[in-house]
C-alpha cells in the first residue's frame, strides 16, 4: 500500500480491498463518493475479474496533481482518493472518489473532475480475465 496524506487529502494505491473510512469533516455540508464498481459483464462476456497494474511512482505523481488541480479550482474541505491494483472480482470497488465541500454543486464537480481526469490520464492500466479464459488489455 502507498498513501500520500498532505493537508487536505489522502491519495492511496492498494492491493487490498478499499476500505471507506467514516469519517466527517468540521464545516463541510456535503459528502460526494464516487465506487467504481467492476461490472459483471465486458463486451457481452463474462469477467470473472480484472487484474490492475501501475507504476507506483508515476501513479501517485498523477493522482497528486489531479487532486491539487482539483483542490485549486473547486475548494474542497477535503479529498481522499484510492485506487486499487491487483485482481478486483466482479461487484468489488476499484476506485474509490470522496469529496467534502461546503455545497454539494461542488462536490459533485469535483469527484466528477477527479475521475475523468484519473480515466484519462492516470498510469493504471487493467487486463480483463473472462470466463471462457481469454484475456484482455484495455
Amino acid at each position: 500500500m502507498e498513501t500520500l496524506k498532505e493537508g487536505k487529502s489522502r491519495i492511496s494505491i492498494v492491493e487490498e480491498p478499499i476500505s471507506l473510512m467514516n469519517e466527517a469533516h468540521e464545516g463541510s455540508g456535503s459528502r460526494v463518493t464516487f465506487y467504481g464498481i467492476v461490472r459483471p459483464l465486458e463486451d457481452g462476456r463474462k469477467i470473472l475479474h480484472i487484474h490492475y497494474e501501475c507504476y507506483h511512482e508515476m501513479a501517485m505523481k498523477s493522482l497528486e496533481s489531479i487532486v491539487r488541480d482539483a483542490e485549486s479550482r473547486f475548494h474542497p474541505d477535503h479529498v481522499n482518493v484510492t485506487h486499487r491494483i491487483g485482481d478486483v472480482k466482479p461487484g468489488e470497488e476499484s476506485v474509490v472518489v470522496d469529496v467534502f465541500t461546503s455545497h454539494r454543486k461542488d462536490g459533485f464537480s469535483c469527484c466528477s473532475y477527479i475521475m475523468d481526469r484519473i480515466k484519462k490520464e492516470t498510469p493504471i492500466w487493467k487486463c480483463f480475465y473472462f470466463l471462457d479464459g481469454s484475456s484482455q488489455w484495455k
